[in-house]
């Protein structure tokens, strides 16, 4: 993978897949970290269960993958779920985006195995792009001010 990432899936019984992300996903690495998911993902399986216990640092363009990837999945009738439990680094972070209300979020790996999620595939589309939109719009914002801001007196 890369530096700042490491992707490794397993299969478990009901075709439930899980793959666990160790270290960092950022706009650097975020594309690689898809592409590996997805490949991961290869044997069509009806549940993913991505495991971010060891993940480290998550910035917006990741936040954005995950509920891009929930967005897909749901197309094909595959449930998502996430492993982070609750005193790790990142889950400050998607408790704020209120990713659960879009993807289950788990704290032990047992719980999201033995989980089904409910969420219909109309509710998953909807949420998802406001979301998406909402994260997209924010990043503009913050970057078209911090482009327009003066640096200080020129010399």
């Amino acid at each position: 993978m890369t530096p700042q990432a490491r992707i490794t899936s397993e299969e478990h019984a009901h075709r439930v897949t899980r793959v666990h992300v160790s270290g960092e996903i950022d706009l650097a690495n975020v594309d690689e970290v898809r592409h590996a998911i997805t490949a991961a993902l290869s044997d069509d399986p009806a549940r993913v269960v991505l495991d971010l216990r060891e993940t480290t640092y998550l910035d917006s363009a990741a936040i954005a993958m995950l509920f891009r990837l929930a967005q897909r999945l749901g197309h094909r009738r595959q449930q998502l779920s996430l492993v982070v439990p609750k005193d790790a680094p990142i889950r400050a972070v998607l408790d704020l985006t209120r990713i659960d209300t879009v993807i289950p979020l788990h704290d032990a790996v047992e719980a999201a195995d033995s989980t089904t999620d409910s969420t219909t595939d109309s509710t998953t589309d909807s949420m998802t792009d406001s979301m998406t939109d909402s994260m997209t719009d924010s990043m503009t914002d913050s970057m078209s001010d911090s482009a327009t801001e003066p640096r200080g007196p020129e010399t």
